[in-house]
């Protein structure tokens, strides 16, 4: 069994909403719909420029789809299926959940990219989400869901919000606990341009110009799309260029073989900032150079960049983790091992490192190894009752 690709995003999400604060971090996603039309738009706002945009032709009596991620690993950043079929997640704190974590573990692949692969209502959504405890997935993003009949949900842990108006803004604060007018302007402005917003792509373009994040904030607006559920269509835009549009005909697009392309060299405006940055994430390098040479040689070159030039790149453990997911998603599992034994070596205080130590050795088929991992995970973190479930699933399986 592959690695559950919603791992990633958790990544994605807790790790920058511990360093950075929510005024500066977050990404902007509205959806308004009417009879005849639904619509979605989305600024991304990250701290790399290295988006992906990921084309997965239908397969299999499976709906195909396209999503946006990073490092060679999908649907870290949304996506929509040829059904019409919208996800995206936000970072959000202080999540409830307990009820969740009664239910049983997912043991498909990726559990988004299975869902935009098998369903196309927001309902089957829930019903298929709603089987799972993805309490280690699910403890700092919430989830918005929608579908080209114009129906939406949040998913917040244990709770769910339906559709009870024909607009939606998704931000980094909790759907539960939103005051009347509450700090985060981005909403505020997003939310009365919305309701008061004819139904088109102009308007949509506006909200996400008037809201994206510029460069003097830590993290920027990468990219944002504009989607048309029910024609199926992409309005793709860089970097907070809303002159220069990539039009994306989603039914087309998934006639042709499976892809992924990155989305700065989409676009003729190329941008100084991508070059002017004080500091590199390490996982930028690691990743680059992990596609030109040996997993052998790429930590060497980190080894020594760490040495002698922490001036000029940013090091953290999940910069180690993403590649590793990067691997894993390719199938690459001898180099995964790699990367995360490398990750807790650097950082063995990592509950979350010795958890994903733990999955690659399961999924070599070293048992012994994995209950060691996993218990590591556990004595460092208690709190994680995925990595509890998983730990016991190995010890129960070992005794057979």
């Amino acid at each position: 069994m592959k690695y559950q690709f919603i791992k990633s995003i958790i990544l994605f999400s807790i790790i920058i909403a511990e360093i950075i604060s929510i005024d500066v971090f977050g990404c902007t996603v509205i959806t308004k719909s009417s009879i005849d039309k639904a619509l979605v738009g989305m600024n991304v706002d990250w701290i790399m420029p290295i988006y992906e945009i990921f084309y997965t032709p239908p397969k299999d009596q499976k709906f195909g789809n396209i999503s946006f991620g990073i490092l060679g690993i999908p649907n870290i950043a949304g996506g929509i299926n040829d059904q019409g079929l919208f996800w995206y997640p936000a970072t959000v704190y202080n999540i409830e959940i307990n009820e969740m974590k009664k239910r049983s573990l997912y043991k498909g692949d990726y559990i988004f990219s299975d869902l935009l692969e098998t369903c196309s209502t927001v309902n089957e959504a829930i019903s298929f989400l709603s089987q799972y405890d993805l309490s280690n997935d699910l403890e700092c993003v919430h989830l918005l869901i929608a579908d080209k009949s114009g129906d939406w949900a949040i998913i917040e842990g244990d709770k769910i919000i339906t559709k009870n108006q024909n607009f939606y803004v998704l931000e980094n604060i909790s759907a539960f606990k939103l005051p009347e007018r509450h700090i985060l302007c981005r909403h505020n402005i997003a939310y009365d341009l919305l309701n008061k917003a004819d139904l088109t792509f102009e308007s949509f373009r506006n909200i996400l110009s008037t809201t994206c994040q510029g460069t003097k904030s830590y993290a920027t607006t990468q990219f944002s799309a504009i989607i048309d559920l029910k024609k199926l269509t992409i309005s793709l835009y860089h970097f907070q260029n809303f002159t220069e549009e990539l039009k994306i005909d989603i039914k087309e697009e998934l006639k042709k073989n499976a892809r992924m392309e990155t989305i700065s060299e989409l676009f003729q405006t190329k941008w100084s900032f991508l070059n002017e940055r004080n500091k590199i994430r390490i996982s930028e390098v690691f990743y680059q150079e992990y596609k030109d040479h040996s997993i052998d040689r790429t930590i060497e070159r980190y080894s020594i960049l760490k040495k002698d030039a922490q001036d000029k790149y940013e090091f953290d453990n999940w910069d180690l983790d993403f590649v590793g997911f990067s691997c894993m998603y390719n199938q690459r599992y001898h180099d995964a091992l790699k990367i995360f034994q490398l990750n807790v070596s650097e950082y063995p205080d990592y509950a979350y490192g010795y958890y994903n130590l733990g999955r690659i050795y399961h999924k070599l088929g070293q048992e012994e190894n994995a209950v060691k991992a996993l218990q590591k995970s556990v004595d460092l973190d208690s709190t994680r009752s995925v990595t509890k479930k998983y730990l016991a699933n190995i010890l129960k399986n070992m005794q057979h």
